[in-house]
């Protein structure tokens, strides 16, 4: 008995060393997660109401802390995996982060689920794929961009799933109240749509997974 937990937990300790050292994981007390989450939340929300009102939107620029030297560069396009910046649409908060549009999808709906559809076929719900980043992933906000880029840039650790900042994906369609603030609802996660899309042979063959596929489509635009 003793021998088994003593092994799991050395595994434990060398798995935790492992992300570690590969610079992957950060370790954050509740307390400093809940700093950042109130620190964000009161700077950014006032800035999507701003562009709200004036009925603008905005664009932003995702950036990796760890390869912060690859901007302005554009990804090797064989290289697996996120690009280390990459521009998006932020237009809205969920209640521990900000939520940005990878792109719009279309997709059609059958009694499994919501799934992508086939050549030729006509879509029946036009989404978003939207992805959530905690607040406590953000290490810094420049609102003003830069000489290559004016918009705004998001400094960001990605030591979420699959070395990216997300902590979840999901497809939605982005809706507002009257006189208030955007916000996507939930129309299918990314997990049924891939499951469902598979089955019906509709979901794409290269990469295997929509982590991956996102290392593809949210390459940087190289103008």
């Amino acid at each position: 008995m003793w021998e088994f937990f003593g092994g799991s937990l050395i595994y434990s300790m060398l798995k935790d060393l492992l992300a570690a050292v590969r610079g992957r994981r950060r370790r954050l007390t509740p307390e400093q997660v809940l700093e950042l989450r109130q620190k964000w939340k009161k700077e950014i929300e006032p800035k999507l109401w701003e562009r709200t009102q004036d009925k603008l939107s905005m664009d932003v620029i995702i950036r990796d802390m760890k390869r912060l030297d690859e901007y302005p560069d554009t990804t090797d396009p064989n290289r697996k995996g996120i690009s280390a910046w990459f521009r998006c649409g932020l237009s809205s908060t969920y209640h521990n982060g900000i939520e940005v549009n990878l792109g719009w999808y279309g997709l059609v709906k059958e009694e499994i689920g919501w799934r992508l559809p086939k050549k030729g076929e006509k879509d029946e719900q036009t989404v978003a794929m939207v992805a959530c980043i905690p607040y406590e992933r953000i290490e810094k906000v420049d609102w003003w961009g830069d000489t290559f880029y004016s918009n705004s840039q998001v400094y960001c650790h990605f030591d979420g799933k699959h070395g990216t900042p997300y902590d979840d994906i999901f497809y939605g369609t982005l809706e507002q109240n009257p006189g208030g603030p955007w916000f996507y609802l939930k129309v299918a996660t990314g997990d049924e749509v891939e499951k469902n899309s598979r089955a019906a042979g509709t979901y794409w063959t290269r990469p295997k997974t929509w982590r991956d596929r996102l290392g593809q489509i949210l390459r940087p635009d190289p103008r």
